[in-house]
């Protein structure tokens, strides 16, 4: 067991997996065809110092690029985005 260091409750403990569930999660990474470029991609806001308008919110997009040549360019990023997640998501 590890103590959570981030966490606002100094007591609360986080426990590891098993020595089989730590195999078994081995074992499926070296199935996965790109895990090496998906462990790449930032997949929270702020990751890496990172940012994309996949992490913006729709007032954000509105607020900081509407009336832009951006805007259009953005919001077709986000519609792809989200039909291929909705598409994936049956498959993943």
């Amino acid at each position: 067991e590890e103590y959570c260091k981030n966490n606002n409750n100094a007591n609360a403990t986080i426990k590891q997996p098993s020595a089989g569930v730590k195999e078994d999660n081995r074992k499926r990474r070296r199935t996965i065809k790109h895990l090496a470029y998906l462990q790449s991609i930032p997949w929270e806001r702020g990751t890496l110092n990172q940012d994309h308008v996949l992490f913006w919110s729709d007032e954000e997009v509105e607020r900081l690029l509407s009336g832009s040549k951006a805007y259009d360019d953005a919001m077709l990023i986000r519609r792809t985005v989200e039909s291929t997640v909705a598409l994936m998501s049956d498959f993943v």
